[in-house]
């Protein structure tokens, strides 16, 4: 997945916070459907939690998306292989 769109906007790297300014992590990779929409992001929150597996954040907990960071209405996320699983 590209860094970049024509506007300039990153998807990899970018920040996620809760709605309190609490930091849950990074996008690392973006989920698209069949159709062409985001699904979600996949998170890292780190080298030593990505050891256990990288997180899943569905677009649906998704508040708001910035240049810089995204806001999550729910911070819950699932782990990548359930989700998956859940929307294959």
């Amino acid at each position: 997945m590209p860094t970049c769109t024509r506007r300039g906007i990153r998807s990899t790297g970018t920040e996620i916070v809760t709605q309190e300014g609490e930091k849950i992590g990074e996008v690392r990779d973006v989920f698209i459907s069949e159709r062409g929409r985001v699904g979600g992001y996949e998170v890292s929150k780190g080298i030593v939690s990505d050891l256990r597996g990288r997180k899943f954040l569905p677009i649906e907990n998704v508040q708001a998306i910035g240049k810089d960071t995204i806001i999550a209405s729910n911070p819950d996320l699932l782990p990548v292989e359930e989700a998956e699983r859940a929307r294959g």
